[in-house]
């Protein structure tokens, strides 16, 4: 009961501060609870959301025995939905959000350090413990000196994380990609 209540707060304030209308019908059901009971539906989609990771995991396994239905969606698609997914995270947040992210220097600065020092390490070693090809490395490298990308932000979001947080440490880490990127490559592939 304790774990049910539990999922049942954590699935109100999720609701609540996205701006939709809870999906609990007060009192609609009889129980101990109180009858504030999550309906079916939404317990099978804070699953289906819970187990991203599984998706992707999938759906990239998927992609690589059968790649033809993937390579016939057009790119315009692509980014139609990446901007959808975009527009969407940032209508979970309000300005204040935003601009209170800022004042938070130092997760700001972690957050610089692993997209520009710790990745491109990581990247390196394990390119240097592998013994990948000169092609492979440079791929490898190059992967991790990229700054971070949407699939953070919506992580985050799924995680239940700050996300006003993240979507600033991706466009301040996309804003030095700009020098960041040529430098690195530059230091690191030569």
């Amino acid at each position: 009961v304790q774990r049910r209540l539990v999922c049942v707060q954590s699935l109100r304030v999720r609701a609540r501060s996205s701006g939709l209308v809870s999906p609990y019908a007060e009192g609609a059901s009889a129980g101990g609870d109180g009858g504030h009971r999550p309906s079916r539906i939404a317990v099978a989609l804070d699953v289906a959301t819970m187990l991203f990771p599984v998706w992707t995991c999938l759906a990239s396994a998927v992609a690589l025995k059968w790649p033809s239905p993937f390579l016939s969606i057009p790119e315009a698609a692509l980014s139609q939905a990446l901007s959808l997914l975009m527009l969407s995270m940032g209508m979970t947040l309000s300005p204040r959000q935003i601009l209170d992210s800022f004042t938070r220097r130092r997760e700001l600065l972690l957050g610089v350090l692993g997209c520009y020092v710790l990745m491109p390490t990581l990247a390196v070693g394990l390119a240097k413990v592998t013994a990948l090809d000169p092609e492979l490395t440079v791929g490898m490298i190059l992967l991790g000196i990229m700054s971070g990308g949407q699939a953070s932000n919506l992580c985050t979001f799924i995680a239940r994380g700050d996300v006003a947080l993240s979507v600033t440490m991706t466009t301040l880490s996309t804003l030095m990609a700009i020098f960041a990127l040529p430098f690195l490559s530059s230091l690191l592939i030569g």
